[in-house]
């Protein structure tokens, strides 16, 4: 039980400094490509990466857009700096991916122990154990 519950915390702290990483190098290679620039050899690396970076705002876009619709749209500031005027969108997609990463942790170990569980059960029999 004491096990289960470390795996847990565990895999919460994984998933929360993954999704922190994940969105904070994209967010931030996003604000060097606005607004400081890359030098002439990476600056189409940069563009490329924050374009293609706009695939992991469309899941945490989804329940925005849903809401929006309800019409409770969340107000996005800035055009210019948009970027800095909206820290509360970018803890939103950390939080958002925590839970992801670690609702996928988790499935991927239970699906790891139910597959050891049936090697088991299949190796018992095989061998005549009870």
């Amino acid at each position: 039980m004491k096990e289960a519950i470390t795996r847990k915390i565990r895999d919460g702290i994984i998933s929360f400094v993954i999704s922190a990483v994940g969105v904070g190098g994209l967010v931030g290679n996003a604000y060097v490509v606005n607004n400081i620039g890359y030098p002439k050899g990476l600056d189409y690396i940069g563009f490329g990466i924050m374009m293609g970076s706009l695939v992991f705002a469309v899941l945490p876009g989804i329940p925005l857009l849903i809401l929006a619709i309800l019409g409770l749209e969340i107000p996005l500031r800035g055009r210019e700096s948009f970027i800095e005027l909206n820290i509360g969108l970018w803890i939103y997609f950390v939080i958002f991916y925590s839970f992801l990463i670690y609702f996928l942790l988790q499935y991927r170990r239970k699906r790891q122990e139910r597959r050891m569980l049936t090697a088991n059960k299949n190796r018992n029999r095989s061998s005549g154990i009870s």
